[in-house]
């Protein structure tokens, strides 16, 4: 006799979620965590907007509203020992992972709190050893890949189960670095995934702007 989930009813959902478990991939825990991990990056950025425009945060804001699900799906897949980095817009991956959220609103004020102690700009956050991100050269997106690679090289020579994940977006794919790191990858068979999100935006220029073929979603 199948059993069914009781209904769960979300604030900002117009409708009630139930299915049984064996539809499911997941226990019920971990798509509670899932949730959270989104919801609280949604309200994070709400939050963080505000400040924003009030003109509390300086420097770069950029909003990843809408693409949750991306980061926190990728990297509920990640087992022990793997490594990922993410762009400015992947703070559910973060918050998942374990980040505090008041330790990334520090960022942004550059206070003096864990990971970094304020040496980090609120877009970018590694800590290899607590979860498992990867740091960068600089603030190009594409610069994630062919660190990356580095690091599923090293997962290769060393014959380590793991894998490097990296997140960019289509406003990334125009420096030369984002295909040398694919081909070096490619090249050496190494244990590198690539999730490109495709927000139409590089940074604050829209691709129409940015590449002669506007890539249109349908």
């Amino acid at each position: 006799m199948s059993q069914t989930w009781p209904k769960i009813t979300l604030p900002d959902y117009p409708t009630d979620i139930q299915a049984t478990p064996s539809e499911l991939p997941f226990t019920r825990d971990e798509l509670l965590k899932m949730y959270s991990a989104m919801r609280l990056a949604r309200t994070f950025e709400e939050k963080l907007a505000a400040l924003y425009r009030q003109g509390k945060i300086f420097g770069a804001v950029y909003l990843g509203m809408g693409q949750e699900a991306t980061s926190v799906g990728t990297v509920s897949q990640l087992t022990d020992g793997d490594l990922f980095s993410t762009v400015a817009r992947n703070l559910s991956a973060w918050f998942y992972r374990g980040v505090k959220p008041e330790h990334v609103m520090a960022r942004w004020f550059g206070k003096d709190q864990p990971p970094s102690n304020g040496r980090e700009l609120g877009l970018f956050l590694a800590d290899l050893n607590e979860y498992g991100i990867f740091p960068y050269h600089n603030g190009s997106m594409a610069s994630w890949i062919p660190a990356g690679a580095g690091y599923a090289l090293a997962f290769k020579l060393r014959r380590q189960p793991n894998v490097c994940l990296c997140f960019t977006g289509d406003g990334a794919t125009s420096p030369g670095d984002f295909y040398e790191g694919l081909n070096f990858a490619s090249i050496h068979k190494l244990p590198l995934v690539v999730i490109c999100e495709v927000n139409q935006f590089a940074y604050s220029t829209s691709c129409e702007k940015q590449m002669p073929c506007f890539w249109r979603l349908r």
